[in-house]
């Protein structure tokens, strides 16, 4: 197998690996010189006839996680094991780390209708410790109803790392941050992180953190459909984004119900379709 750590030069061989992902609306390409220049991890591809046609990633994340990320292989190339491969590689690597001290745990998270990637993990002792719904809005929704970003009263949310970490929220969610695809440990790098990204902002008095990775990803604290659609909005007409997500811990009926009245989606009819997977090391 030919392995080769990814830099700028392998840009347009994931360009070409991704516009056959998620309706050509994967967020690699747009994450893809973020991930190349990050010191700590590893970028990874496999090279068959002169290109990149296979990717993944382990990253480092702030909370000391060791995070599985970014498997894609080329529509071109499946059914030939590359994505095992990969995995296997970079699994090793986080293994190493983990056993070095250097992270707490491997975990990865993935959508729960890929069966493929939920079995290759679990073959590897990785369980399942928690899931979420992911909802969807897409720009074109809101185009032709003469929204404009005057509507929104939107301020940096000031909040000390002792109160956030103390919000009823948290109590939720077994202390998670969860967006773009990521499950984050609550700690106090992931709340500096975010503050330094300007991500906990509070959009007509709701408070709400958006996180940008490729695309808005969206969590309101208040859990409520009006906290929800404002800060969708906002986000979709701030960032030009052609799509937002919202990550709801916690979904219920009448939000749910309102969800789907005002045109949001779901891959899974509204069921909790986000997973989160940890890796069992004591039982190896």
């Amino acid at each position: 197998m030919n392995y080769k750590i990814l830099t700028d030069e392998d840009y347009n061989d994931i360009v070409d690996i991704s516009k056959n992902i998620w309706d050509g609306n994967d967020y690699l390409p747009k994450v893809f010189y973020k991930w190349v220049n990050e010191k700590d991890g590893c970028f990874l591809g496999v090279v068959k006839d002169g290109k990149v046609v296979a990717v993944g990633k382990y990253t480092i994340l702030p909370d000391k996680q060791g995070w599985l990320e970014g498997l894609r292989v080329h529509i071109d190339y499946r059914g030939q094991q590359l994505g095992h491969a990969i995995s296997d590689m970079l699994f090793n690597l986080a293994r190493e780390d983990l056993r070095n001290g250097k992270i707490t745990n491997i975990a990865m998270c993935t959508h729960i209708d890929t069966k493929a990637s939920i079995k290759m993990m679990e073959a590897k002792n990785f369980h399942l410790n928690q899931s979420c719904l992911v909802a969807f809005k897409n720009y074109n929704s809101i185009k032709n109803k003469n929204l404009n970003l005057d509507r929104f009263k939107v301020e940096k949310w000031k909040i000390s790392y002792k109160n956030f970490k103390s919000l009823d929220y948290f109590k939720t969610c077994n202390n998670k941050l969860t967006y773009g695809f990521t499950f984050l440990n609550l700690c106090k790098s992931t709340f500096d992180e975010l503050v330094q990204s300007n991500s906990l902002v509070i959009v007509n008095s709701h408070r709400c953190i958006i996180k940008m990775k490729g695309y808005p990803s969206i969590i309101c604290i208040d859990n409520t459909f009006e906290g929800i659609n404002d800060a969708t909005l906002y986000s979709l007409l701030k960032y030009k984004a052609n799509e937002a997500e919202i990550y709801i811990t916690n979904p219920y009926d009448e939000l749910i119900h309102k969800l789907k009245e005002n045109e949001y989606e779901s891959i899974s009819n509204f069921k909790n379709d986000c997973v989160y997977y940890t890796y069992d090391e004591i039982s190896k």
